[in-house]
């Protein structure tokens, strides 16, 4: 037994030696096959439909801002993780939270206020600046997307070029101003 298995493998040995040897070799020098040419078909130019839409501009839009407020509105914040950075940022009012966190991390921060209503994406200047003035003015800056609910939540994303890379939360409107 052990004769005919010691064959086999020698066999199986020397078809690999030889296999890997005439694979060296320099393969025999055939003519070129000559391409195929055919006569060029004329293609019809395309036609914009109407339906068609121009592809978006790289950064974070109007649309995309639309998008995060309307997930924040409806009360469903994970609408909002391709929109996030990795990592984020989040810091909460009234506590010393001020964490990077994984979009999946912030998106559970953000249902903290999820039960919010009547969201309001402008407000007054008169109201953003005694935000800015409060002890929490740093995160009131000209470019960051505000919201407040009617119970008082407020939420502030800043945006770099293309994701929301920090986000602040505050639970009391109050909070927010020297006066509160």
């Amino acid at each position: 037994m052990f004769a005919l298995v010691a064959a086999v493998v020698g066999v199986v040995a020397l078809i690999g030696i030889v296999s890997l040897i005439s694979g060296m070799s320099t393969p025999s020098h055939q003519a070129d096959p000559k391409p195929v040419t055919s006569s060029p078909v004329a293609m019809p130019e395309p036609t914009p439909s109407e339906t068609a839409t121009a592809p978006e501009d790289d950064g974070f839009t109007e649309a995309d801002q639309e998008a995060v407020e309307d997930a924040i509105s409806d009360g469903e914040p994970a609408e909002t993780f391709d929109y996030l950075a990795d990592p984020v940022t989040v810091a909460f009012a009234a506590s010393d939270f001020n964490q990077e966190r994984s979009p999946a991390l912030a998106i559970s921060d953000l249902d903290q206020i999820a039960s919010g209503t009547g969201w309001s994406w402008e407000l007054g200047e008169t109201t953003l600046d005694s935000y800015r003035a409060g002890p929490y003015g740093d995160y009131f800056a000209e470019d960051s997307i505000v919201g407040e609910s009617a119970e008082g939540f407020v939420v502030t994303m800043h945006v770099d070029d293309d994701h929301i890379d920090e986000i602040f939360i505050s639970k009391s409107h109050s909070a927010l101003t020297d006066e509160g």
